[in-house]
């Protein structure tokens, strides 16, 4: 899309012309427009996408237009490549514009990783990993109560990059600058960067089941010393392969101990008769060593296998019972829908609940089940306080007027769920992405007076399963750059108004016959 305003005001008016456009019942100011401008990598390639707010639904692929795609990652550089001029003029000039009276406010919407390039932010990683504030990566590990964050700006991450700019670009430097160490790329307010609630979910979905599985992975370990002591368990058919190995080692290590012991008895015993001949002291010693090398051996190649022992392992048919699958190429992480299934109550509660069930199953040992129901009432709470804020934030809707004050119960709900957290897990770091949800999320909701499915990425991650779907369709195409074109007209094309509302107007006049 080389000319971006008449795009969109072009856009704007067959949307009109449809009687598509929406103010949301007076959530958008009705002297509005509201313009959401993302990115994102995945399928191998990096998507601009352009979405207009006032419709019924923005985050629909039928309403997400591709302005550029390019066979590329969105490293920093590359993003500085794409969106030069006079694209970024044209943003520029968007933000000052008007359309049928109406000003135009442009969001921005991506991850994590993409708004933090797209500010010239070094990483998440860093010291001060925060779009909106400039805490430090120690300071996130305290409660918004008693953090002092200065709040970032485009004019004072511009200064940032000047300072580092005196400081030679030295890499090292970049903290004593607020990691800034590139020009922000666009000239957007940062309080119309929509923090990424879904990558939010994404974060911490997962962080909630790891520690799981670290949990159980650790009460396995401990149901394993247990069954040791039983003989005849270590051959049990239910159990993986991989546990009943890792048993069988620690029943043999236990003999071996016991048999260590003996010996030392025997040649304590023995080195108590004076007339006992010396060489066969040292044949008894000389064994209890053998042993000890054996025992030392079985503790340094002995190690079960994460997630195989029968709470562990159990967790993944759960999962696969509830219809939520773990990406095992993707660091073991959910796509979205399957966090959404996985923070519905009735979901959480069979996770939480299989761990004490299977626990009782595999042993009768008491003092293993109280550890297992520790497991299972801390994941239950933990849950169900974050699954009551994703009930809050998640949705697209206008919140009700500011007197009803809304936000303070969502911010409450938000502290309930970090201050259970920071208790629950006092060694566990708190994330950047539980940062934003903590400081910054409602902040953004109390100013635009949604939730943040409105101006989200949840539709410019639906992006690529179209856009994959047509690079199928010209696959037969040599020239790259023709593929991309292909692409982006068959894109736009699906995505026209007044060709969606003749598609949509044949088929209520079929029903109709």
């Amino acid at each position: 899309i080389k000319n971006l305003p008449d795009f969109i005001y072009k856009t704007l008016d067959k949307y009109d012309d449809n009687k598509e456009l929406t103010w949301h019942d007076n959530g958008i100011p009705e002297d509005e427009i509201w313009i959401k401008l993302g990115g994102d990598h995945g399928g191998g390639t990096f998507k601009l996408m352009l979405q207009v707010g006032n419709v019924k639904h923005p985050n629909s692929k039928f309403n997400t237009f591709l302005i550029a795609i390019v066979n590329t990652k969105d490293s920093a550089d590359n993003l500085k490549k794409i969106i030069r001029d006079p694209f970024k003029k044209q943003i520029d000039e968007l933000q000052q514009a008007e359309w049928k009276g109406k000003k135009i406010r442009v969001f921005l919407f991506g991850d994590y990783d993409f708004l933090l390039k797209m500010f010239g932010i070094s990483g998440a990683q860093s010291t001060h990993p925060c779009l909106w504030c400039k805490a430090t990566s120690q300071q996130l590990q305290h409660p918004r109560q008693v953090q002092t964050n200065c709040p970032r700006t485009v004019a004072n991450i511009k200064r940032d990059y000047g300072k580092y700019q005196r400081h030679g670009k030295q890499k090292k430097k970049a903290k004593m600058c607020n990691n800034v160490t590139s020009r922000p790329i666009l000239n957007i307010p940062l309080v119309q960067v929509t923090p990424p609630y879904l990558h939010i979910l994404l974060g911490v979905t997962k962080k909630h089941h790891v520690l799981l599985e670290e949990s159980c992975h650790s009460l396995d370990l401990n149901i394993a010393q247990e069954l040791a002591k039983e003989t005849s368990t270590g051959t049990d058919n239910s159990m993986s392969p991989q546990f009943r190995d890792y048993v069988a080692e620690l029943q043999k290590k236990e003999q071996l101990e016991w048999d260590q012991i003996l010996l030392q008895g025997n040649a304590f015993f023995t080195q108590a008769e004076s007339d006992f001949p010396e060489e066969e002291i040292d044949e008894l010693l000389d064994s209890v060593w053998d042993l000890q090398d054996r025992i030392d051996e079985i503790d340094e190649n002995n190690r079960l296998p994460y997630l195989s022992g029968p709470v562990g392992a159990y967790l993944e048919t759960i999962l696969n019972r509830n219809k939520i699958e773990v990406q095992a190429y993707h660091s073991r992480s959910f796509i979205g829908n399957h966090c959404h299934q996985y923070m519905k109550p009735a979901v959480y509660e069979d996770i939480c609940g299989s761990v004490l069930g299977k626990t009782m199953e595999v042993t009768d040992n008491h003092n293993l089940h109280r550890e297992a129901e520790d497991i299972q009432v801390k994941f239950l709470q933990l849950n169900a306080l974050y699954s009551t804020v994703h009930r809050l934030i998640s949705h697209a809707k206008p919140l009700p007027s500011a007197d009803e004050d809304q936000e303070g119960e969502i911010q409450a709900a938000i502290d309930r769920y970090m201050a259970f957290f920071r208790q629950a897990f006092p060694t566990t770091r708190v994330l950047p992405k539980q940062h934003i949800l903590e400081c910054h999320c409602v902040d953004f909701m109390r100013q635009w007076r949604f939730g943040l499915g409105l101006l989200g990425e949840q539709g410019g991650e639906e992006c690529h399963a179209v856009v994959n779907a047509i690079k199928r369709r010209c696959l037969g195409m040599k020239q790259e750059v023709a593929q991309l074109m292909f692409i982006i007209k068959e894109q736009t094309t699906m995505s026209s108004p007044e060709l969606r509302a003749t598609f949509l107007n044949e088929q209520q006049r079929s029903k109709n016959k």
